[in-house]
């Protein structure tokens, strides 16, 4: 079910309505309540920071494990202000929890620190790795540690039943942080080349250089390329010294015009 706002949109997921029925019969409407007005806050929080740094949200999708707002572009903002868009909403449980000792909002922040796609916590992870390793090599690292944290909460979730009746929360949360992984993984690849192809002149970047041989692949290299540097590759020739310099975009380019099967002399040869 969607519905929009003077081009916001908001998703409501099935799921989500049937995680509330679920939660009314259970006789814990209250809580659910609260937890509705916490997450929305949370959410909040993520959109009015990135909008104060001039990117307007999308929209909101609501499913059964919370709410994520849309925001398109955030590979653009500089490194510091795209931690901040990540940390705004966690921030804000953990605020509310040191006023009102709301352990409803302490389990949030917990949970949404957990390094984990698609939550803050493996965003913040995902950020900080992409900036030391490169997008394409975070996106791996970041992918088989969501997969294995999401798995260890589902097995837990068939303990938790026997510990605390009917309660299959962590069951369902296992079950949905490993479907939705492989399409995260997915968005943040292609946010990254989108990112690369375009980059915005109004951002200044740090120039980052790497010395390879003529025999590297091209794969070795494009999985070291970030958002928050410009990336130069120097040639080491075989009989020493520099047989040339490759830019990110001659890379790119000559990867969607040939493929990513080729190693730096072939780059070298065809530029000649």
């Amino acid at each position: 079910m969607s519905f929009n706002f003077k081009g916001f949109g908001v998703d409501l997921k099935p799921s989500f309505f049937i995680m509330c029925l679920l939660l009314v019969l259970l006789g814990r409407g209250s809580e659910l309540c609260v937890l509705v007005f916490s997450v929305t806050l949370h959410e909040s929080a993520h959109i009015l920071t990135a909008f104060a740094f001039g990117l307007p949200a999308e929209g909101i999708t609501v499913t059964p494990i919370g709410q994520q707002a849309r925001i398109r572009g955030l590979e653009r903002l500089s490194f510091f202000r795209r931690i901040l868009v990540v940390v705004a909403g966690p921030a804000v449980n953990c605020i509310l929890w040191m006023l009102f000792g709301s352990r409803l909002n302490l389990a949030l922040f917990i949970f949404n620190m957990l390094p984990v796609y698609p939550l803050d916590g493996g965003r913040l992870l995902h950020y900080i790795l992409g900036y030391c390793l490169g997008i394409l090599r975070a996106n791996r690292v970041q992918s088989f540690l969501s997969r294995g944290i999401a798995t260890c909460i589902f097995l837990v979730g068939f303990i938790q039943p026997v510990l605390y009746g009917y309660n299959i929360s962590l069951l369902c949360i296992g079950l949905y942080l490993i479907k939705i992984n492989k399409r995260e993984y997915i968005n943040m690849t292609f946010a990254f080349y989108r990112s690369v192809m375009y980059r915005s002149d109004k951002k200044v970047l740090t120039v980052r250089s790497y010395m390879a041989g003529e025999n590297i692949g091209l794969k070795t290299l494009v999985y070291r390329l970030g958002w928050d540097y410009y990336t130069v590759v120097y040639v080491r020739s075989p009989l020493g010294g520099c047989a040339g310099s490759i830019s990110e975009e001659e890379l790119i380019g000559y990867i969607m015009c040939k493929s990513i099967n080729h190693r730096l002399r072939d780059v070298l040869n065809d530029s000649i």
